[in-house]
């Protein structure tokens, strides 16, 4: 089989969706479009219909939550630096130096270091699904569904938290619509209703406590 993306391999352009989430799903379906008129109809639907429930479902929209999540803290952490005011009783004279502040924004990094190290494990237990071509097997296919609803999951938590927190470690004056932060929030909520993860968990334990793989379709 022709290699759909070029040579590269998914980990690449995963994190492009994670970088310029939405600039690499345009180009996502470009490449789509491309692939379907240039190939016979049978060969392509199936493959289409493999790459929208596993990459475009669900893959790929963990890196673009995770995406929207690290430019949220890129951002909150740039306006710490730069405008937040130490609070009156910290006892400090910059607000880089409060220590609650401190422990919030290592926190929020711990938590969204878990969640892309969850993020690239999907990535490459994607990778080597795709690799397997036609001779993946349902057991293969459900462990990597099982994977990237994991990391599904954890990406919108952790972005979730952090677009919500941010807020608390920037200030008040933040929350002005001059500054756009509220566009995080705004995004990042509207992608996680498209797909609610309560059905992933739900999923996750009936592999847990019944070892059912979840059942393939659109969202999985």
């Amino acid at each position: 089989m022709q290699n759909f993306f070029g040579g590269q391999n998914f980990h690449h352009i995963l994190k492009c969706f994670r970088i310029y989430p939405t600039k690499a799903f345009k180009l996502f379906w470009i490449q789509i479009f491309y692939f379907f008129v240039s190939h016979c109809f049978s060969e392509c639907f199936t493959l289409f219909y493999i790459i929208s429930s596993y990459f475009c479902r669900r893959s790929n929209l963990a890196n673009i939550y995770l995406g929207i999540a690290l430019g949220a803290f890129e951002a909150a952490g740039r306006y710490t630096r730069e405008q937040t005011r130490p609070w009156l009783t910290a006892g400090v004279e910059r607000a880089t130096e409060d220590p609650y502040l401190l422990h919030r924004y290592g926190s929020l990094w711990v938590d969204l270091e878990a969640a892309r190290g969850l993020v690239d494990r999907a990535t490459e237990i994607l990778q080597d699904a795709w690799e397997e071509q036609w001779d993946l097997t349902a057991e293969k296919r459900g462990r990597c569904a099982v994977a990237i609803a994991v990391a599904k999951v954890a990406a919108t938590r952790v972005g979730l938290e952090v677009v919500n927190q941010m807020f608390e470690v920037m200030g008040a004056r933040a929350t002005s619509s001059s500054y756009g932060f509220d566009r995080y929030w705004r995004n990042l909520r509207t992608f996680t209703l498209h797909d609610p993860v309560d059905y992933k968990i739900r999923d996750l334990g009936n592999w847990i406590v019944n070892e059912k793989f979840p059942e393939p379709n659109f969202y999985s």
